[in-house]
């Protein structure tokens, strides 16, 4: 690249890609469940999963400081 050659490429239009699938993939050591939801996937306030209904906050820091 330094001395102008091309690196590689191949176009894939996002548009073309599938959305992942609904799903928790990763639980942090303090409970908090990351997803592959977006916020157009979620309700404000509540979301319906297959484990009942789990809050849900936009930032880590909106989590409320409380043990269950």
């Amino acid at each position: 690249m330094l001395k102008g050659g091309n690196v590689p490429l191949e176009k894939h239009p996002l548009t073309e890609i599938p959305d992942l699938p609904k799903a928790i993939w990763n639980i942090d050591n303090f409970g908090n469940c990351k997803t592959t939801l977006t916020q157009r996937n979620i309700t404000p306030g509540v979301t319906l999963t297959r484990f009942g209904d789990l809050p849900f906050h936009d930032l880590l820091k909106d989590v409320p400081n409380t043990l269950h």
